[in-house]
């Protein structure tokens, strides 16, 4: 991240700082990285500039894309841990058939949950690529 020499200050009206924080603490950011996302909006007098690739994501589309991840890996971690107990007990020698089949169904399952997840979130973000294109 490039060091920030620069200091601006400015003066707000009680409304307009209470709008400031309340927009941050919402997005869970400072006060100044909020500002710096908005000087970063491609505006002209005439409104938002047309063509220039910018995407704004609700609070809600970027947590449901973040729940789908976590999800993701916790069901990726949980089909790795069944195969590495079949393999460890293979070197050992110590499970059966049925218990290799039950683990290895496990895995499986586990392993569909996530491609299904992966999917979710590509197609999210497949919606925001389609939004981002009619909006251009």
């Amino acid at each position: 991240m490039k060091e920030k020499q620069n200091l601006i200050s400015c003066r707000l009206s009680d409304d307009d700082f209470t709008t400031l924080c309340d927009h941050a603490r919402e997005l869970e950011l400072s006060k100044s990285d909020y500002l710096r996302f908005l000087i970063r909006i491609p505006v002209t007098p005439d409104g938002i500039i047309q063509g220039i690739n910018c995407i704004s994501l609700d609070v809600d589309t970027v947590g449901h894309i973040y729940s789908e991840l976590v999800r993701w890996g916790r069901h990726y971690n949980q089909a790795v841990k069944a195969l590495n107990t079949i393999a460890r007990q293979l070197r050992v020698g110590r499970i059966d058939g049925e218990t290799t089949e039950e683990l290895l169904k496990k895995a499986c399952r586990l392993l569909e949950k996530t491609d299904a997840g992966r999917k979710e979130v590509l197609n999210q973000m497949y919606r925001i690529e389609t939004l981002t294109m009619i909006g251009s």
